[in-house]
């Protein structure tokens, strides 16, 4: 959960190699403004995530619920990669 009153914007970019990781499934954002909730969506799009789910607190904040979308997961070079080598020389074995 990422949830730093302000910095969040700064922290995705900065964490943009990790968000990558395909090994993290999830992560959850606090955000105050429209306008910030729309840059983490499309930095969260580029890493692979999807909006799960949204909530509007009372105060205007919006927590986002990302998970990672399959589209990513097929699209993924790296993945694929392991894919093919698991389907087509690790599982004949």
């Amino acid at each position: 959960k990422i949830d730093v009153d302000g910095l969040e914007i700064a922290i995705l970019i900065g964490a943009a190699s990790i968000l990558k990781n395909p090994a993290l499934k999830s992560i959850i954002v606090e955000l105050g403004t429209e306008s910030e909730r729309n840059e983490a969506l499309a930095l969260m799009q580029q890493a692979g995530f999807e909006v799960k789910q949204k909530s509007t607190r009372n105060w205007g904040e919006a927590y986002l619920i990302f998970e990672r979308s399959c589209y990513w997961l097929w699209t993924n070079q790296a993945y694929c990669l392991l894919m093919l080598l698991f389907l087509f020389i690790i599982l004949p074995i």
